[in-house]
Parts: C-alpha cells; structure tokens; sequence
C-alpha cells in the first residue's frame, strides 16, 4: 500500500515539479534555484554529492539521497538540490528536442522524488514507463480481469517473467 502511495505522489510531484522546466515547446529551461529556503550545503558536503550525467545512474543517486538525507537536508530541499544538480547537464545536452528534454527531466524527478519520499531499498525501486492511452487501458482491463489493482498486477506479471529457470 504504502509503495502504492509513494508510487502516485511521485507521479504527481514529478509533473508539478517539471511544470516550468519547458517554457515552450521549443525552449527547455531549467528554473532559477536559490531563495530563503534552498538547502544551505557545507562545502564538504557539496563536494561530495554527484551531479549532473552521474544522477542518471541509480546508485549514485540513492547515494546522493542517502548523504544529503544523513546530512539532515529535507525531503523537499533533497528533491530540489537533485533536480537543480541535473537540470542544467540536461538542458545542455544538444542532441534532445526541448520535448525530450521535458520528458527526461520529467522522469528524473519521479525517480528522485520516489527514492526521496519512500524508505525503498533496492528490492523495491519505482520505474516509471510511459504508456499510450490504448496500453494504459489494456492494462487497467487486465487487472481488472484479475481483481487487482494495476501497479499490483504489473508487479505480478514482472515477477512471472522475470523468474530464471
């Protein structure tokens, strides 16, 4: 229940937390970090923590939550530090459309949100895949066919398949 939960208020945080990072459909902007309540970082602490490209890979970024997390840095700071970390590596990546970008970004700030706001460990990461309105129907009928909710049937059906012989 409780990975259901994190599951959809990761979904919505990561939508409202990449709102303004596409001003336009041809323009990709990172939103301006700072203010009152930005995390104030020891140097120490700074330096250590990836950025960036490294965010992309998941135990640097667990490792990233886990040191601002440890360092008494809040859910919320610990979700925008990372977010402002790898939102400028991304929007100088020349080779994604600004929409792809969005998407990216989009992405990132499920996963970070989720890792962020659950006490996952690494049995238990959210993926988030993006589904066409006809799969996400599908899906839901099959879960419905099987009396389950769609993030319990997809992690039934996973399972399944991914049992070694």
């Amino acid at each position: 229940m409780r990975t259901r939960l994190v599951s959809l208020f990761s979904l919505v945080a990561a939508i409202g937390l990449t709102a303004g990072a596409a001003q336009a459909a041809d323009k990709f902007e990172c939103p301006a970090v700072g203010g009152q309540d930005a995390p104030k970082l020891s140097a120490d602490l700074a330096k250590n923590l990836p950025a960036g490209g490294a965010l992309d890979k998941l135990d640097a970024l667990q490792n990233a939550v886990d040191l601002l997390q440890t360092n008494g840095v809040r859910a919320s700071d610990t979700v925008n530090y990372l977010m402002a970390s790898y939102c400028p590596w991304l929007a100088g990546n020349s080779q994604l459309s600004a929409a792809d970008k969005t998407k990216q970004m989009r992405r990132f700030a499920n996963r970070v949100t989720g890792l962020v706001y659950s006490s996952q460990s690494a049995e238990e990461i959210i993926f988030s895949v993006p589904l066409n309105p006809r799969e996400a129907a599908d899906l839901e009928a099959r879960a419905r066919e099987a009396k389950m909710t769609p993030g319990d049937w997809i992690a039934k059906s996973l399972r399944s398949t991914l049992k070694t012989p």
